[in-house]
């Protein structure tokens, strides 16, 4: 197609409320990962969805409830690699993603996020591993960072660490100005 054309419906979003929330590649032995507002989510396996034609509604991929919220984010995923749930109040969370179970397309999903009374999840993003060598938190020169909405974050290696291997940071307020 020419600069001058419009190009060609990639999906129907026509109906109310509808958005494209992400877009990534999906291949065969990954997993499509959605997250809810209020920190509920799932796995499944790219197997699961079915191809759609060009201009298609698309495929449902959760059950929604009043108390789980609209979909927060969706990430293709590896079982191997790492997550950083961030949270509209400044709450960050990493996770592993073979912590988080897989379920069909039709499932509700289970709580991946703790939050507080009026917070909701902002972002999740894949950590990426940097070579800088301040900060080593495994013996390897490699601190964990993250990436999200253009910016890179370094996960600092006294970060408190839950039971569950969940990195908690929390913003420190005392630094804003009222």
């Amino acid at each position: 197609m020419g600069r001058d054309t419009s190009g060609v419906r990639g999906m129907d979003v026509s109906g109310k409320d509808n958005y494209v929330l992400a877009m990534d590649v999906a291949r065969l032995g990954q997993d499509l990962l959605v997250v809810t507002e209020n920190g509920y989510g799932k796995r499944t396996g790219i197997d699961e969805y079915r191809l759609t034609s060009r201009g298609a509604k698309g495929v449902k991929t959760i059950n929604f409830t009043e108390d789980k919220g609209l979909l927060a984010a969706a990430l293709v995923v590896k079982e191997h690699q790492d997550l950083v749930f961030i949270s509209q109040n400044g709450i960050v969370q990493r996770t592993g993603v073979r912590g988080i179970n897989r379920y069909g397309r039709a499932s509700q999903g289970v709580r991946v996020m703790k939050l507080r009374e009026g917070d909701e999840v902002s972002a999740v993003a894949l950590v990426v591993e940097s070579d800088a060598p301040a900060g080593d938190t495994n013996g390897d020169g490699a601190t964990p960072v993250i990436e999200a909405g253009g910016e890179t974050v370094a996960i600092e290696p006294d970060a408190e660490v839950d039971g569950d291997g969940v990195v908690v940071i929390e913003p420190d307020l005392e630094d804003e100005e009222s």
